[in-house]
């Protein structure tokens, strides 16, 4: 039986891995003023929904999991009843709210070039993640 995620609707958003981050954060420190002004965003190579996230997710463990979508306020009493903060939850819940919106669905490819090659994809990731 597939084991199911539960959390608000969400939206799409790239993942990106604290490795890629690093090494584009080292770039950044290395090459004095290659950015002036705000940092372009440094995304992930697909903005990704929650449900492809899930299949994805199964696929790399070999586990079944599934994406069960809860209303706001029971995810947000979830959250409360496992102990987060009142402030915590609701944060959480904005950041579900702005993914809804479109806020994260943009990909960017200045992460690719500071790096010199495409991020990890999330499937690499969860699968270096697993054998950790």
């Amino acid at each position: 039986m597939p084991r199911p995620i539960p959390g608000p609707r969400p939206g799409s958003s790239p993942r990106t891995s604290h490795d890629d981050l690093a090494e584009a954060t080292a770039a950044i420190l290395l090459e004095e003023g290659r950015f002036e002004g705000p940092t372009p965003p440094l995304t992930g190579p697909a903005a990704l929904d929650f449900d492809t996230v899930a299949e994805i997710a199964s696929r790399a463990t070999g586990r079944p999991l599934t994406r069960t979508v809860v209303p706001d306020d029971a995810y947000r009493e979830q959250v409360l009843a496992h102990g987060a903060p009142a402030p915590i939850a609701d944060l959480m819940l904005s950041i579900f709210a702005a993914a809804r919106n479109g806020e994260f669905t943009a990909v960017d490819p200045t992460l690719a070039e500071l790096v010199g090659r495409e991020p990890a994809a999330f499937r690499t990731q969860l699968e270096r993640a697993w054998a950790e």
